[in-house]
């Protein structure tokens, strides 16, 4: 679990939940977001992600803020339309990506290994 939701359970200030990877080099809260865009344990599967995606979306360069399922519609204007296979392709690699992050950040908890990555 995220230490956004573990240390709520436990009353510890929201301020003080810390990512567990990124807090010796700075204090960031362990949230979703964290996880997804910036935390040194999902790196690996982040850049995978956007390779995958720039892949799909025909090498178009894209950022983080790019990739947000909410931001890209089908047919949603001419330079950037997407097929209905494009964004269900799409979601597919995000949501296979947030569960590999997940998951790579549960076993490094478990096991007591910083990035293994």
């Amino acid at each position: 679990k995220l230490n956004i939701e573990t240390g709520r359970h436990s009353n510890i200030p929201r301020e003080e939940r810390s990512c567990d990877f990124c807090a010796p080099v700075r204090s960031i809260i362990e949230d979703e977001s964290h996880l997804l865009s910036d935390c040194s344990v999902g790196e690996s599967h982040r850049k995978r992600m956007l390779s995958l995606l720039q892949e799909l979306h025909c090498n178009k360069d894209l950022s983080l803020d790019s990739v947000g399922i909410g931001k890209i519609t089908p047919n949603s204007d001419e330079n950037h339309a997407i097929t209905e296979e494009q964004l269900s392709k799409h979601i597919q690699i995000v949501t296979r990506a947030i569960k590999c992050m997940y998951n790579m950040s549960l076993k490094c908890k478990k096991t007591g290994n910083k990035i293994n990555t």
